[in-house]
């Protein structure tokens, strides 16, 4: 669940700025990506419109497996290996993940 008294940046790295966290409907979350326009995710961090990278990372969440822990457990049903094929690119471009891992 996002909460407003963390800090957020995308699982690519971005800087992220958070508007609220309780707005109704299916993304309540709103904010913004660097100068973007404003932007809505799901309480578990993925974005309304966009991709995986844009997925909402807590800032002291650096370890992969932090990263990895939290996000197998908002993808609760959904098609796990490819999504974590996904984050994998994601985290060897950020550099916290090396090829063949």
């Amino acid at each position: 669940m996002i909460d407003m008294s963390r800090k957020y940046r995308t699982a690519g790295g971005r800087e992220v700025t958070l508007y609220c966290t309780n707005a109704p409907g299916a993304y309540p979350v709103h904010g913004r990506i660097g100068d973007r326009s404003p932007l809505r995710w799901n309480r578990a961090g993925f974005i309304a419109v966009g991709t995986i990278s844009d997925r909402l990372v807590e800032v002291e969440a650096d370890s992969v497996e932090e990263i990895i822990r939290r996000t197998r457990e908002s993808w609760t049903g959904h098609n796990f290996t490819s999504h974590a094929n996904e984050l994998a690119a994601v985290l060897r471009k950020a550099g916290k993940l090396k090829e063949g891992e």
